[in-house]
C-alpha cells in the first residue's frame, strides 16, 4: 500500500514539475504563438465584398471581383504589446460575356484591412492594391498575403479584436452591390 501512495505522490510530482517547467518557458519567451480561438476574428465588411468595374454608359458590370476565403495567423509579442498578424485573402475575377479582354493586361483591386476593437474603434488600417493579370479567358483567382500587421493589445486581448476586409468602392459601387443582393434574395 505504502508502494501505491509512493507512486501516485512520484506521479504528481512529475506532473507538477512538468507544468512548472511549461510555465516558466511560456513566461521567459517574449513571443507566443496563438491558436486561431485566440487570433481577431476576419471578416468581409457587408457591400464590399464585390468590385464592380462599372460601364459608364450603361452602369453595366464589365468585370466583377469577388472576395472569397480568408485566413489569419497572428503571433503575440508580449513585450511589445501588440499583435503580428498575417493575412491570406482569395478573391476570383469574372467577366461579363461581351467585354473585351486582353491577355496580361493588369486589373488594380483597391482594398482596406481595418482592426476594430469591441467598441468599433479603428486602431490599424491596411489600404493595399493588389494587381492582377488578365488572362485571355475564363475566370481569374487571385491570392494576396498582408504580413506585418501590427495590432495593439493594451485595452483588449487579441481575440475580442475583429479584422473587416473588403474593396474600396465609390457610391455607384455601393448601390450596385446593395441593388445585387437585393435581386439576390428576391427583396
Amino acid at each position: 500500500m505504502s508502494i501505491h501512495k509512493q507512486t501516485n505522490y512520484s506521479k504528481i510530482l512529475l506532473w507538477l514539475a512538468a507544468l512548472c517547467a511549461s510555465l516558466f518557458v511560456v513566461a521567459c519567451s517574449s513571443k507566443i504563438d496563438l491558436s486561431s480561438g485566440s487570433c481577431p476574428s476576419p471578416a468581409i465588411l457587408a457591400d464590399t465584398e464585390t468590385f464592380a468595374a462599372l460601364d459608364i454608359d450603361n452602369n453595366k458590370p464589365l468585370w466583377t471581383a469577388q472576395l472569397g476565403g480568408m485566413m489569419l495567423e497572428c503571433e503575440l509579442n508580449w513585450k511589445k504589446g501588440h499583435v503580428k498578424a498575417q493575412f491570406l485573402f482569395a478573391g476570383t475575377i469574372h467577366f461579363a460575356e461581351d467585354t473585351i479582354r486582353e491577355e496580361n493586361q493588369k486589373l488594380y483591386l483597391p482594398i482596406f484591412v481595418l482592426f476594430l476593437t469591441p467598441d468599433d474603434e479603428i486602431v490599424a488600417r491596411r489600404d493595399i492594391v493588389v494587381e492582377v493579370k488578365q488572362a485571355a479567358f475564363g475566370e481569374i483567382e487571385f491570392v494576396y498575403e498582408i504580413e506585418d500587421i501590427n495590432v495593439p493589445t493594451e485595452n483588449y486581448p487579441p481575440n475580442m479584436y475583429q479584422v473587416l476586409i473588403g474593396f474600396q468602392l465609390d457610391p455607384a459601387q455601393i448601390a450596385f452591390n446593395r441593388k445585387a443582393r437585393r435581386q439576390k434574395l428576391n427583396l
